[in-house]
This record gives C-alpha cells, sequence and structure tokens, in this order.
C-alpha cells in the first residue's frame, strides 16, 4: 500500500467517524435546545414526535455502520501495519460514546413521549432485539 492510499484511507475512515460524531452532537444540541427550560412555555406541547424521531432514526440506522466501517478500516490498516492502534481506540471510543448516547436517549424518549413504540421500528439493526 502506498503512502497516498494509506492517507486515502485514514482520510476516509475520519470522515466516517467524525461524520458520525458530528452528526450525533448536532443532534444532542438540538434536542437539548427543544427541551431547555429557557423554551418558550407550552412550546413543547406543539412538537410533533417526528422532528426527535426522524433525524434520530437517520443518525443511529446510516450513521452508526458507517461509522463502525470507519473503524473496520483502521483495524485493516493497523493489521497491514500503517495504521495506529491508538486510531482504532479513539474511533471505537467515538462511535461506542455516540451510539450509547443514541440509544440511551431514543429508549427513554420512546418510552416516556412514545409509549406503544419502540425505537427498533425507526433503526433497522434493532429490529433483531425488539428494543
Amino acid at each position: 500500500m502506498t503512502k497516498s492510499q494509506t492517507i486515502q484511507w485514514k482520510t476516509a475512515c475520519w470522515i466516517a467517524v467524525g461524520g458520525f460524531t458530528a452528526a450525533s452532537t448536532w443532534f444532542g444540541w438540538n434536542v437539548h435546545q427543544l427541551f431547555s427550560p429557557s423554551a418558550p412555555p407550552g412550546s413543547i406541547g406543539l412538537i410533533c414526535g417526528n422532528t426527535v424521531t426522524d433525524p434520530l432514526g437517520a443518525i443511529l440506522s446510516s450513521g452508526t455502520p458507517i461509522s463502525l466501517a470507519g473503524v473496520a478500516g483502521f483495524v485493516f490498516l493497523s493489521h497491514r501495519g500503517v495504521g495506529s492502534r491508538w486510531s482504532v481506540a479513539s474511533a471505537a471510543v467515538l462511535t461506542v460514546a455516540c451510539t450509547a448516547a443514541l440509544l440511551v436517549f431514543g429508549i427513554r424518549f420512546f418510552r416516556d413521549a412514545l409509549p406503544g413504540f419502540e425505537l427498533s421500528q425507526i433503526v433497522w439493526w434493532l429490529r433483531p432485539f425488539g428494543i
């Protein structure tokens, strides 16, 4: 593998992991703003559940697998001897932490705000688990 190819692989992997991390952060910030105590009184009752569930479903359904592909790319590079284990560890921690945070929020949101519905209805890879 040439140095140029290695740089391209690393860049693509960081774009995958960084994009997922950025999307997760953006979602968290927007949800915080939506439900913050400084929101106008009574405005939460006017919010459609889709404003929360649509981005959550999109980020978990496509962002997590794409980010995991980035982690797998780092594992491949490390195995070939052209990548560091720190990159693998950093990417894995970011992916797992963001996925876990989104899952915890999603499970609680569906339980509290949308009884009768499940997160697995909008996230394809959760369907076997029935969460």
